[in-house]
């Protein structure tokens, strides 16, 4: 679209020029309130790493100490250096209360989505 509309533009208009955006309009480059909103809204959240852990039995996670048996048993993944095993995964509910006292915990799971 843009090249045949330049090629419209320099046959109809004389003198045109282009004009591109290389910061947002509504924000100086390096405005502390977009920091702030990008912070707060977690608009850069990312997931947390998969890690790959070479501990057999590590500790479950702090806002859910006791860690359910599998209900199914699947094989792990392989690959040529690490191994993921999925009998070792769980899904844990995790309420409202303990992700407002979990920063961290809220912008990893926010990071998910």
């Amino acid at each position: 679209f843009a090249v045949r509309f330049q090629s419209f533009l320099r046959r109809h208009v004389p003198g045109w020029r282009r004009v591109q955006l290389v910061e947002p309009v509504r924000w100086g480059p390096g405005d502390p309130v977009e920091r702030w909103c990008c912070r707060v809204l977690l608009l850069n959240a990312q997931p947390p790493p998969v890690g790959l852990d070479p501990d057999p039995d590590p500790e479950p996670p702090r806002h859910n100490r006791k860690r359910p048996k599998p209900k199914t048993h699947q094989q792990p993944t392989a690959t040529p250096s690490h191994t993921l095993d999925l009998s070792r995964c769980s899904v844990h509910a995790v309420s409202q209360a303990v992700l407002a006292a979990d920063d961290a915990l809220l912008e990893a799971m926010f990071g998910l989505l």
